[in-house]
């Protein structure tokens, strides 16, 4: 999310619910049904091909059978889905996300675009509560994998992270995750080398991974390696690419190291100003030989450099009525503050093509990439961001398979979970969505639904439609009421008002 400091404008609600209104516990819990997708092409993200004319029966949640629409049985009791002309592929993971237990009202959005696996970068008792009442069947939502909560030094970064100065606080800590379940740990910015390190080590030996930022002390370079498995956004990495004697770069240590406030323009305009492009290969290089994954959250980095204009229009989108008014408010300081501030945007969008060149670089390399939004940032809506980001894989010079891949297979690669989701296979989980057009030919065609199975239970598109209405009402007649001041106590960060920028 956002670095936090005394000179904030708003605080920046993160936002995700398993359960809506209209969608009740005993919903969640009915009989999942047989499913027949009759003569339909299947994408089964295992190759850059398709198949045509086949039918995929499912059954208590799985995928029980693939094959030829002539060979195939369809089963007298089974829910028909015509599939002449449509492609079935599977469901696309979130793997930055940020739920909030409270902000009912966003399972909807990520359903509705066919998100049925989400990444948590902030874990709480709720969220494994959730967790667990997905898993049986008592809340409909996107299966969760989540982190525990962030570990960070002190100051730390963000209000109510866990804050460990001590290798032996580390190791507690580790150990009491582990203990509670949580599926990875998270570390951020104001980590010592030395209890980073301690973090690295505790986690390794309780085989759970480690994801998050780079301790600002320790730097992207050194991390490369160590057992950091995943790294979140670019800006360490735009950071790294930093001539070591550039004035941006002796700027940034500065920061680091507590002998100047941070703010937008030393953190992100000058830095992307100064950087090396010609280093990107030495660092893609480090990064392949690692082993590491990176989730670039380029939707959440484009927002940031948005003019005003750009960002008062996308006050106007139509998604915005999908967005509690709580988040609305809130989202609407960041427009004053960027129209206040105006930064150099010419400076910022050359930032950004250095991120789109960097991660066509990675993945020439073979180097892991997930697609993950960071939602809820300003203006990057649940579900609808996920869209966006395949897009701007796309732009950075991925396929539409490329782009796509890093929304399903790899992401259940990277989870160890390939025989759980992210292809269309027999004994996967029954996390399915029906679109109009080829994805592999246009990756717009992912948003041109008909309809989304999630653990085999359909919801076709005139459906989707009727629950994303349903909760725009609710949110129009919730806007009528007068709204609270939101609390910081909880939450993940804020928007400054010199724009001390950092994604979470």
């Amino acid at each position: 999310m956002l670095k936090h400091n005394s000179n904030t404008l708003l605080v920046i609600l993160l936002a995700f619910c398993l359960v809506i209104g209209c969608t009740t516990q005993s919903s969640a819990k009915r009989t999942s049904e047989i499913l027949a997708f009759v003569d339909v092409t299947v994408v089964s993200m295992n190759t850059e091909h398709v198949t045509t004319d086949q039918t995929v029966i499912v059954r208590d949640g799985r995928i029980d059978e693939i094959g030829p629409a002539s060979q195939i049985t369809v089963p007298k009791d089974a829910m028909v889905i015509e599939g002449r002309g449509k492609y079935l592929m599977p469901g696309l993971a979130d793997m930055h996300v940020h739920l909030d237990t409270d902000t009912p009202g966003m399972l909807v959005v990520f359903l509705a675009n066919g998100v049925t696996t989400v990444r948590n970068m902030w874990g709480t008792p709720d969220i494994l509560a959730w967790r667990q009442q997905v898993e049986e069947g008592e809340l409909l939502g996107p299966t969760i994998y989540t982190t525990g909560p962030i570990l960070d030094g002190d100051p730390p970064a963000f209000p109510g992270s866990t804050v460990i100065t001590t290798p032996e606080q580390a190791e507690k800590e580790v150990e009491a995750e582990k203990k509670a379940g949580y599926d990875a740990v998270k570390v951020l910015d104001n980590l010592s080398p030395e209890v980073y390190a301690a973090i690295l080590s505790a986690a390794r030996e309780r085989d759970l991974p480690v994801y998050g930022h780079v301790p600002w002390r320790v730097g992207m370079e050194s991390a490369l390696g160590g057992g950091h498995r995943s790294f979140e956004h670019m800006t360490d990495w735009m950071h790294a690419l930093l001539p070591k004697d550039s004035p941006a770069r002796r700027t940034l240590l500065a920061i680091e190291a507590g002998e100047q406030p941070m703010n937008f323009e030393d953190y992100m305009v000058k830095p992307f100003q100064s950087v090396d492009k010609a280093r990107i290969p030495e660092l893609v290089a480090r990064a392949a030989a690692a082993d590491v994954w990176f989730c670039p959250t380029l939707v959440v980095s484009r927002r940031f450099i948005s003019t005003p204009a750009e960002l008062e229009a996308l006050r106007s989108t139509n998604t915005m009525k999908f967005v509690a008014p709580s988040y609305r408010a809130s989202w609407d300081g960041l427009v004053a503050a960027v129209t206040a501030q105006q930064p150099d945007s010419t400076a910022l969008r050359a930032g950004f093509n250095t991120m789109l060149a960097s991660v066509a670089a990675l993945n020439e390399a073979g180097v892991g990439l997930l697609v993950g939004t960071d939602t809820q940032n300003p203006f990057v809506v649940p579900g609808f961001a996920v869209h966006e980001e395949l897009q701007n894989f796309v732009d950075a010079g991925l396929t539409p398979y490329e782009a796509m891949r890093a929304a399903t297979r790899d992401a259940a690669d990277f989870l160890g979970a390939s025989e759980e989701f992210g292809t269309v296979a027999v004994g996967r989980r029954a996390d399915l969505i029906l679109v109009e057009a080829n994805p592999l030919e246009d990756v717009r065609n992912v948003a041109r639904r008909v309809g989304v199975s999630i653990r085999g239970r359909w919801f076709s598109e005139q459906d989707l439609l009727a629950l994303l209405d349903d909760l725009a009402q609710k949110y129009t007649e919730e806007k009528r009421e007068p709204e609270a001041t939101p609390s910081e106590e909880g939450h993940a960060g804020a928007m400054p008002d010199s724009s001390d920028a950092k994604n979470k």
